[in-house]
């Protein structure tokens, strides 16, 4: 490697800057990815011979990971956040053909009890959180919305997309607003609606989403992020 901590540093971390991560958010991905080659290195003689992306599998990661937690230096919730770290570097390593494969590609977070409280340290996470695909689209538009200030009753409303289309977004937020176009579109031309929160099953009459269905896509989330999802507390915290 060359006097970067990990490779392509400055291209990646310029990345999350453009993308409108906070510098906390940056430092944090600094930390773990310098973490995670320093280990390579020490350990890894395959890797430490010749330190490119492309000597990175996905039994190396995983090693890696083992070792963290074996050695008590995260938990559960912290593996997680460290995978999602991992994953969306090499995520766009490999989307920019900086290596042939993605070490991270069949890797999942633990599973964590059922969280009963809300954190406002959700607002700091959002770049990451919206990133995360393995969180359903529901969600992350939600988390969204509610940081704009919306309550879950006015964005379920039929007409929404209507004010939608007035707000103004960050960059990492108008990357993920352009995925969710592309998700949502289908759905669109089904229910013969352009609302934003829509039903899978066929409902021309009633097309738009339920606040009780809702519930069902956070509730499967709130494990993964391990902070309850309700939107009536997400709410009330972001306008603490």
């Amino acid at each position: 490697m060359t006097n970067q901590v990990y490779p392509y540093q400055t291209e990646f971390e310029s990345h999350l800057k453009q993308n409108g991560l906070a510098s906390a958010t940056i430092n944090q991905y600094h930390g773990d990815l310098r973490a995670l080659f320093d280990y390579l290195m020490q350990n890894n003689t395959g890797f430490a011979t010749a330190p490119k992306l492309t000597n990175i599998f996905e039994h190396d990661v995983q090693d890696y990971l083992s070792y963290r937690l074996t050695h008590h230096t995260i938990n559960p919730n912290t593996y997680n956040k460290l995978l999602s770290h991992l994953n969306n570097y090499f995520k766009w390593a490999f989307g920019h053909h900086l290596m042939q494969e993605l070490p991270t590609l069949t890797m999942h977070g633990k599973t964590l009890a059922k969280p009963t409280k809300v954190t406002i340290k959700w607002l700091d996470e959002l770049g990451e959180i919206v990133e995360d695909g393995q969180l359903s689209f529901y969600t992350r538009l939600s988390l969204l919305l509610i940081n704009q200030g919306f309550t879950a009753a006015e964005f379920l409303q039929p007409g929404f997309y209507k004010t939608f289309a007035t707000l103004q977004w960050k960059p990492f937020e108008r990357q993920f607003i352009r995925a969710y176009q592309r998700f949502i579109a289908p759905l669109q031309a089904k229910q013969q609606s352009q609302d934003l929160f829509l039903k899978q099953r066929l409902d021309l009459e009633h097309p738009q989403l339920t606040l009780p269905a809702l519930h069902k896509y956070l509730d499967a989330d709130e494990e993964r992020l391990g902070f309850s999802l309700s939107p009536r507390a997400l709410h009330q915290d972001n306008m603490k």
